[in-house]
């Protein structure tokens, strides 16, 4: 059985991203919808309106964002070689994927180069999973191993191809 987590460190920043987001463009969406609804004094113009109300679809769009990813990225795995346990930071449940059930393994590439991978299910679900969670290179090489990798999916970690 192989298991790793996300460090302590990572979840904080992760949690400190979110916090940040969703409090500046909530922040964001509140005043524009005072600008929308004034208490007192007259109504704004139309075009204002217009604007303000793209404003506020910008921020509710990126708050969604922002959860949306937490419910992907990778807290804690178990792996006992037929069964993936995986609990994100934005789910908390452990949810259980067969082996049999993980479609494609890509790498998941930020603005400096590799972050980790990416789990792709046959559901459709995405699970991202960090290079900092412990034992995640040793997880990559064993669902690698029961893993059929197709031709033209030229995948590669640490110098070495993913068809082995």
């Amino acid at each position: 059985m192989l298991s790793g987590a996300l460090p302590k460190s990572r979840q904080l920043f992760h949690a400190a991203i979110c916090a940040f987001v969703c409090l500046a463009f909530g922040g964001l969406a509140v005043f524009h919808f005072e600008l929308i609804f004034p208490s007192t004094g007259p109504r704004p113009n139309s075009s204002a309106i217009g604007l303000s109300a793209a404003f506020i679809a910008l921020a509710i769009g990126a708050i969604a964002m922002q959860l949306w990813f937490r419910r992907r990225i990778v807290r804690e795995f178990t792996y006992t070689g037929s069964a993936l346990h995986i609990r994100t930071l934005g789910i908390h449940t452990m949810q259980t994927y067969s082996l049999s059930q993980v479609k494609d393994i890509r790498e998941w590439r930020g603005r400096r180069g590799p972050v980790g991978y990416r789990v792709t299910f046959n559901d459709g679900w995405n699970a991202y999973i960090e290079r900092t969670v412990e034992n995640s290179d040793a997880l990559l090489d064993r669902l690698l191993a029961g893993q059929p990798v197709s031709s033209d999916t030229p995948d590669r970690w640490h110098g070495r191809s993913a068809r082995g």
